[in-house]
């Protein structure tokens, strides 16, 4: 199993690569997609329909499934050791295999593990100078939002990946060979 975290702030693309990476390698692997919410409280479902009415109503577990969704919504608070113990609960929920963890932040869980492979997205410089300090290896990739901050990018970082957000799809390339791979 690859572990993959894109990490950047808000707005530098990374809902786009992970809507990519998805699309792309769900055709031949068992993906888990975990995204990070910084805010305390979200809702799954939209304001008013029957789950969010449930939710509202008290039920500390709503479990709204379709034909073709289910969604586990659990109100309390969730405390685990890492993303590895995350994962871990995860995979033992699913019951079967994963072969790739793709990840949307969670920075603070991920800066230092050396198992979880890093792309990062940048708007400005000093993004990029803040996760080079913060971050171990593996660091894949770097995102930039606008085609003119690569240059800079590229004198900072010239052994990594180097993209523009409007050429994310060469990163789909790169990572297959990757993914293949022994970690």
């Amino acid at each position: 199993m690859k572990i993959i975290a894109i990490l950047g702030r808000k707005k530098t693309g990374k809902t786009t690569i992970m809507e990519t990476l998805i699309r792309e390698f769900s055709k031949q692997f068992t993906i888990l997609a975990i995204k990070h919410i910084s805010k305390s409280y979200f809702e799954v479902d939209k304001i008013g329909r029957d789950s969010w009415k449930f939710a509202h109503a008290g039920a500390n577990v709503i479990l709204p499934i379709s034909e073709n969704k289910l969604a586990l919504i659990v109100e309390s608070k969730i405390i685990f050791e890492g993303i590895n113990d995350l994962i871990k609960r995860i995979y033992t929920f699913l019951g079967k295999n994963l072969d790739l963890v793709l990840i949307e932040g969670y920075s603070e869980l991920v800066k230092e593990q050396k198992d979880v492979i890093k792309i990062i997205t940048v708007k400005e410089i000093n993004e990029l100078e803040y996760w080079l300090k913060v971050l171990e290896e593996p660091l894949l990739a770097i995102v930039c939002k606008n085609s003119e901050l690569i240059e800079k990018v590229r004198n900072r970082c010239a052994d990594k990946l180097i993209l523009s957000l409007d050429n994310h799809y060469k990163l789909v390339e790169y990572l297959k060979e990757i993914i293949k791979a022994p970690f």
